[in-house]
């Protein structure tokens, strides 16, 4: 079951007579009573409860909205009285309105029915439901909760998966230049897990790539602690460790120390991901990029876009105050 981060929002509810993208309805009654004229009938049933010789109208607050129905009153005993209209006691159902039955009562305290007394006239509400002020980012909670809508009482909006946080890089800088004509090695790649959670007591393995390209499309090393171990140690504290086979706490320092031997002159991209069994692999880092320096038969390497192209040829002009005024490359015969 995924988990996300939300941002929580104070949802807003609103009713009115717009039926447009609604998400629930109630029907209001107004203060219009209709007292219509049926085909007589006796009912049979013997009375022994009371009647009412009256009704009026009363109303309760729905949203905002007066919704109203019928309250009889003055109640009378059925016991030997003379023959007279009444209402009745009980609510039947006509076309979705309430209404009492009106008639008088026989000598056999049976019903002779005339009448039916009823609110005639309604009209429908609708409930609608806003976005409303930002009240907390980064709520977690799992896929159940809307991508963006209202739930248990707020409107959320989903953002991205609760996954493992991208690892911090620490070494080396960006644009780190080694020379293999002197002798430099590779430097160590050093960065810090981030915790998941608070109080994150889950282990992780981790991985390094490295290529050309800072997209990552393809790549010339693929290093993950979790296929092996091997060159990869963490910091206890006090001191570089091998990379135990179980993985590592969230908040500690790796590295692992590529050979130079795998990297050619030109420009090398790397970033850095955490793993977890249960969540996979998180968010990668940054990139950053080492600048290797070596003999080589080209003359120039260029970088756009975080790619790496070997130009034909390359020209710059300046001007005379020192800046810069054109730079001309061919690529594969088309100019850039």
């Amino acid at each position: 079951m995924a988990d996300y981060y939300y941002d929580k929002y104070k949802l807003i509810e609103e009713w009115d007579k717009d039926s447009s993208n609604h998400v629930d309805s109630e029907t209001i009654t107004t203060d219009e009573v209709t007292k219509e004229e049926i085909e007589r009938y006796t009912d049979d049933w013997y009375i022994t409860a009371e009647v009412y010789t009256d009704y009026e109208i009363r109303s309760k607050n729905a949203h905002g909205y007066k919704d109203h129905y019928l309250k009889l009153t003055d109640p009378v005993s059925l016991i030997h009285v003379d023959p007279l209209h009444y209402i009745g006691m009980y609510i039947y159902d006509y076309g979705g309105r309430g209404y009492f039955l009106y008639g008088w009562l026989n000598s056999r305290n049976s019903w002779d029915v005339t009448h039916r007394i009823y609110l005639g006239e309604t009209y429908k509400i609708y409930k609608h439901q806003y976005q409303g002020s930002l009240l907390a980012e980064d709520v977690i909670k799992d896929h159940r909760y809307p991508r963006n809508g209202p739930k248990d009482g707020y409107w959320w909006v989903r953002k991205g998966p609760y996954t493992i946080p991208a690892p911090a890089i620490i070494s080396p800088d960006n644009a780190y230049e080694i020379n293999k004509k002197d002798g430099d090695e590779m430097p160590y790649l050093v960065f810090q897990l981030t915790p998941r959670e608070n109080n994150d007591r889950n282990l992780y393995h981790v991985r390094v790539r490295m290529g050309f390209r800072s997209d990552f499309a393809d790549y010339e090393l693929y290093l993950e602690s979790k296929e092996d171990t091997s060159g990869w140690e963490y910091y206890n504290g006090s001191s570089w460790q091998s990379f135990p086979s179980s993985g590592v706490s969230a908040n500690t320092r790796v590295r692992i120390k590529p050979a130079v031997d795998n990297f050619e002159f030109g420009f090398h991209y790397w970033d850095c991901t955490a793993y977890n069994s249960r969540w996979g692999y998180g968010v990668s880092s940054e990139y950053r990029m080492i600048i290797v320096l070596d003999e080589t038969e080209g003359i120039y390497v260029v970088s756009i876009n975080g790619i790496q192209y070997n130009p034909i040829s390359l020209k710059i002009s300046e001007s005379s105050n020192g800046e810069t005024s054109s730079i001309d490359i061919v690529l594969s015969n088309h100019n850039v």
